[in-house]
């Protein structure tokens, strides 16, 4: 399956460069969107849905820098989000995947399936702590991301 037309190229005028490992995940995935039990919640759903175009339009790029540092990994791309749209997912170029949140961090997977699955069985993700951070490191955050006006 072809990753639909114009999802690198936007992804890299948000700062964003696409990678195999993403390619293949979002080639594989795109659009999809999972319903499941929610992991805190009892009688609660939650979802995520795959789309590197939806998930980069709700972060700044330097969000992905930061994860970056923090987990030593390489060129973090969005490839969908999950908590009701909350959380980010980004894949590293190694094909592990992340949850960001602002300064919230975690790893769900070493792979994409290994993410979705912790996702829909409510797994422990492991969170990684968070150094301090000067405030001319943080990024900006207009409210408009927040859905303020």
């Amino acid at each position: 399956m072809l990753l639909p037309g114009g999802v690198a190229e936007s992804l890299a005028a948000d700062g964003h460069r696409l990678h195999a490992p993403a390619e293949r995940f979002l080639r594989e995935l795109m659009g999809l969107r999972l319903v499941y039990a929610h992991a805190r919640v009892a009688d609660a759903e939650d979802d995520c849905f795959i789309d590197a175009l939806t998930a980069a339009a709700g972060v700044f790029p330097d969000w992905a820098r930061l994860y970056e540092e923090r987990t030593g990994e390489l060129r973090f791309v969005p490839v969908g989000e999950a908590s009701r749209g909350y959380l980010t997912l980004y894949m590293s170029e190694t094909g592990r995947v992340y949850g960001g949140y602002d300064h919230f961090l975690c790893r769900l997977g070493d792979t994409g399936a290994a993410a979705l699955e912790a996702l829909c069985n409510g797994l422990h993700a492991e969170e990684l702590a968070c150094a301090l951070i000067t405030p001319g490191a943080m990024p900006a955050r207009p409210a408009t991301i927040c859905g303020l006006p």
